[in-house]
């Protein structure tokens, strides 16, 4: 297993993941108890991730099972789940507005989606417009 101390900043990679979050949220920011909860869960999640990861590095994708016969690693099983997790905690965070600086409610959320997929087809269909006039990109 990796030590604290041979990464970046002697931190782990979910301590790391965990700091790159609060930097970047706005200034003044301060997490909710059930965010602040869940960061820590998403921290032990990814120290969880990084040693199956690196028990699947040391004894290979496929191992031998118990008649000898060659299995595929039960721990590239568990790290997908340990990804999904990982996913699933990133989700719950509260995703803040980077424009006001406030924290964007499951409404805002669905709002800013739709909005930038409306953009991203505008741009689609200007680029196409484009192409078809024989006009460059710039």
């Amino acid at each position: 297993m990796a030590e604290r101390d041979d990464l970046p900043g002697g931190l782990g990679q979910g301590a790391q993941l965990r700091m790159a979050l609060v930097e970047s949220l706005p200034e003044g920011f301060d997490w909710d108890e059930r965010s602040t909860a869940t960061l820590g869960l998403l921290e032990t999640q990814i120290e969880d991730l990084v040693e199956v990861e690196e028990a699947i590095e040391k004894h290979g994708v496929m191992t031998k099972g118990s008649t000898g016969q060659l299995v595929v690693n039960p721990a590239i099983a568990e790290a997908r789940q340990q990804r999904a997790a990982v996913n699933r905690l990133i989700q719950s965070l509260p995703e803040v507005d980077e424009d006001t600086g406030k924290v964007l409610s499951e409404n805002g959320r669905r709002a800013q989606v739709a909005a930038q997929a409306r953009w991203r087809k505008l741009a689609e269909e200007k680029r196409r417009a484009r192409e078809a006039a024989g006009l460059s990109g710039h």
